[in-house]
């Protein structure tokens, strides 16, 4: 009888410990997927930031750079601007 006992206290345990285990894994889930949305939502204001800074920097040099190399500049620009939007 105390065997019995003994054995069904031991499964016991090992289910709880599972069930321990389980819900370890579920958190780490949910805290990694906040971690991506987090990062996601970084990126995507660095992105626009960046852009921003780009494209008044290029209006900046477009009035006072003229010429080819101005113009090589101004194309420079536009081809990181697309860059970026590929992002």
């Amino acid at each position: 009888m105390l065997e019995t006992l003994e054995k069904a206290f031991k499964e016991l345990q090992k289910q709880l410990e599972k069930v321990d285990i389980m819900a370890l894994a579920i958190e780490k889930m949910l805290e990694s997927e906040q971690n991506q949305k987090q990062v996601k939502k970084k990126g995507k204001s660095e992105l626009e930031n960046t852009k921003t800074t780009l494209d008044n920097a290029s209006e900046g040099l477009d009035y006072s750079v003229k010429g080819q190399f101005g113009k090589k500049i101004t194309e420079v620009f536009e081809k990181q601007d697309k860059l970026l939007d590929s992002f």
